[in-house]
């Protein structure tokens, strides 16, 4: 899953995404070597919102 998949998933954005990895809140599951490429996160690093 990438990181645009995630946010619509979560209701978020990728910026707040990206935020959010910057700050160690939720780390990406990988994230590729070049800064154009895809970071993908697993479903078990993600978290609820219910």
């Amino acid at each position: 899953m990438n990181i645009g998949e995630f946010a619509r998933l979560g209701g978020v954005s990728t910026r707040r995404l990206r935020h959010y990895d910057a700050i160690g809140l939720l780390d990406p599951a990988h994230v590729a070597p070049t800064p154009a490429a895809a970071r993908t996160t697993s479903r078990s690093s993600s978290c609820s919102t219910a």
